[in-house]
């Protein structure tokens, strides 16, 4: 995924017609794919706006709140509208509604609490004059979670190729509610002088979006998906590549991501989650890093119909020979050594759909192979 230049940040996200802030104090940050959607809906109804989804810490307060427009209200008054709330905790199927006694404002307001999370809310809107009601016709349900994503950059490493000097950084996630994700969103910002250019390898599977330089040293990264995909705690997101200018030394260059957001929705989600987000600070660390042959996984396809993977690599300079070893019975195994130099793909025998393997890649390079670069750049695959 190349991190190409673009004039406005803010235009890439509205031609992506997916994303948008929360409201006011809704902290950490979050985004959501459907609330663009929802506020044009309901701006071209001339009816309603309300709140979007939201994370919300266990203790500090969440709020709803519905808006009528003044051209669907008219020649009626504020006062001759009613409204009633409503939650939900079912997590799929047809949702089983609650009436939340006493919620009879346009706005609610409850302290979150662990046995909250995840839960769906609606409200009833009612013209005392006409007995005109909406809910959901109107829009999708809410959901505020308290499910908070760590996002962790791992050690750095050199990767040397034809068109330079890269950093090769990788980026696993935790706190995903059943690992699911369908969204993600990086502002990143780098040490002035150091890099020429940025790559995102997503290992995810989600579609990407439309990413781009923001300035010099700043980038952007997106990516959104139909349908939730797994991510593993253990398993990379993807890899941040970065490029390094001639003559310049990344260790000890600064990266840091202020603006995170990160989002789960579709197949098997009753609601759309909006997860909780902290800053990272991170500074390249070389002292315990060495120029490696090991190849950079760059894509992971699946073959849903035979339950078969294939792994996507980049071309490892001189290579003579490319190799697949699997994790089984706590032990590494070989599965092959004789993938010719000019092959950067494998594909995966027929399996089990939903087990997971651990596998590696690895290149012979005058005479030897980097095994041990392989190892620790394994990854884990789950059979679709």
């Amino acid at each position: 995924m190349k991190i190409t230049k673009a004039a406005s940040k803010c235009a890439a996200f509205l031609c992506a017609a997916a994303i948008m802030m929360p409201v006011a104090g809704a902290v950490p940050a979050t985004f959501s794919v459907n609330d663009t959607a929802n506020a044009l809906a309901a701006s071209a109804d001339s009816a309603a706006g309300l709140t979007g989804d939201q994370y919300c810490k266990v203790g500090d307060t969440f709020t709803f709140e519905v808006t009528l427009y003044d051209d669907y209200k008219g020649s009626y008054n504020s006062s001759d509208f009613t409204y009633q709330w409503y939650y939900s905790d079912t997590q799929s199927g047809t949702l089983n509604w609650t009436k939340i006694s006493g919620a009879t404002s346009a706005k609610y307001s409850d302290t979150m609490t662990s046995s909250k999370n995840l839960r769906h809310f609606k409200v009833q809107i009612t013209n005392t004059k006409t007995g005109e009601s909406h809910d959901t016709d109107w829009y999708p349900i809410r959901t505020v979670t308290c499910n908070a994503v760590t996002t962790k950059l791992g050690a750095a490493s050199v990767v040397n190729n034809s068109s330079g000097t890269w950093i090769k950084i990788p980026v696993t996630l935790s706190g995903l509610y059943n690992q699911k994700l369908t969204g993600y969103y990086f502002d990143i910002n780098l040490s002035s002088g150091v890099f020429e250019d940025a790559v995102f390898d997503d290992l995810s599977g989600i579609g990407s979006m439309d990413n781009f330089s923001a300035s010099d040293n700043q980038y952007v990264v997106m990516g959104y998906g139909i349908a939730p995909v797994t991510i593993s705690s253990n398993n990379p997101l993807g890899y941040f590549m970065l490029k390094v200018k001639n003559g310049a030394n990344a260790d000890g260059a600064k990266l840091s991501i202020s603006d995170l957001k990160f989002s789960a929705t579709g197949d098997g989600l009753a609601g759309d989650i909006e997860y909780g987000v902290a800053p990272v600070n991170y500074t390249v660390s070389l002292s315990s890093s060495s120029t490696n042959n090991v190849p950079v996984i760059r894509n992971i396809d699946y073959n849903t119909q035979f339950h078969q993977f294939r792994l996507i690599w980049n071309a490892v300079p001189n290579a003579q020979a490319y190799g697949i070893a699997y994790y089984s019975a706590g032990k590494w195994r070989v599965y092959t050594q004789s993938i010719a130099p000019s092959t950067t793909y494998w594909t995966s025998p027929k399996l089990t759909a939903g087990r997971s393997y651990k596998v590696a890649v690895a290149a012979k390079v005058g005479g030897t192979w980097d095994t041990t670069g392989a190892v620790k750049n394994a990854i884990t695959v789950t059979v679709k």
